[in-house]
């Protein structure tokens, strides 16, 4: 199995631009990483664009070895777009792993921690209390309508 096309994919989330990695392998199989920022969406897309000639034709198993090359191809930049980058591919790395042994991506970490999560609210910039008319929400009442 070889990395076979890299590309960062914009969609408009309404009140900022996200930004997404998809890798394909050259067996079809399709790994996403998200590397969003609301300020330079086009700097992470060239980023990407610039670390594809290092991944092309390479197994996206070894995704930390990956990771390290990419790391070492941009070791002059301390953070920013780069390494923002950087963690979207090496998300959608770990998705074609997953994919590829047919398993949840958690199982490559040690499997599940817990079987429920309790809900909350996480829409950067606004909050529910603001958004009930457009979500069509009731008015909060309590705490626990957050």
């Amino acid at each position: 199995m070889k990395i076979a096309r890299v590309e960062a994919l914009h969609c408009d989330g309404g009140w900022r631009p996200w930004t997404f990695v998809r890798l394909e392998t050259d067996g079809g199989l399709v790994g996403w990483g998200e590397c969003s920022d609301n300020r330079s969406p086009h700097g992470i897309a060239g980023c990407v664009r610039d670390l594809a000639d290092l991944l092309v034709g390479q197994d996206p198993r070894p995704v930390e070895r990956l990771y390290w090359d990419m790391l070492r191809r941009v070791r002059q930049n301390s953070g920013g777009v780069s390494h923002k980058a950087i963690a979207g591919i090496e998300l959608a790395l770990w998705d074609i792993k997953a994919k590829a042994l047919g398993v949840p991506v958690y199982e490559l970490f040690g499997g599940p921690l817990r079987d429920r999560v309790r809900l909350y609210w996480s829409h950067c910039g606004t909050t529910r209390a603001r958004m009930g008319t457009v979500l069509g929400t009731p008015p909060l009442r309590t705490y626990d309508d957050i």
